[in-house]
């Protein structure tokens, strides 16, 4: 199980794409009551509508109902209501998390 005081990092293009969305203030943090209202809002919408609404390219329009959702579901798993967003993607996360075993 996760612990409360473990920090939960998320990295990679959709969920980059899922933040800038959700916080263009820069705000690194996501939380699941957000990432649950952009995965209802986008299920009702067709992609050139959400893109239209959220000012996203078609092709990350497509991402972010499924990307918001499968994020809110490993946090609801790990027991944590927020997580920060890593600037970096899966590669370099892949290459920290090597480097500093």
């Amino acid at each position: 199980p996760h612990g409360a005081d473990s920090p939960v990092i998320l990295c990679g293009g959709v969920t980059r794409g899922i933040w800038r969305v959700l916080h263009p203030d820069g705000d690194p943090v996501l939380q699941v009551k957000e990432l649950d209202f952009l995965a209802w809002d986008c299920r009702r919408l067709t992609g050139p509508q959400i893109a239209s609404r959220y000012r996203v390219k078609p092709k990350r329009a497509l991402t972010l109902s499924t990307g918001s959702k499968v994020l809110s579901e490993i946090l609801n798993s790990l027991g944590t209501e927020s997580a920060t967003v890593c600037q970096f993607g899966v590669r370099e996360g892949a290459i920290l998390s090597l480097a500093s075993s």
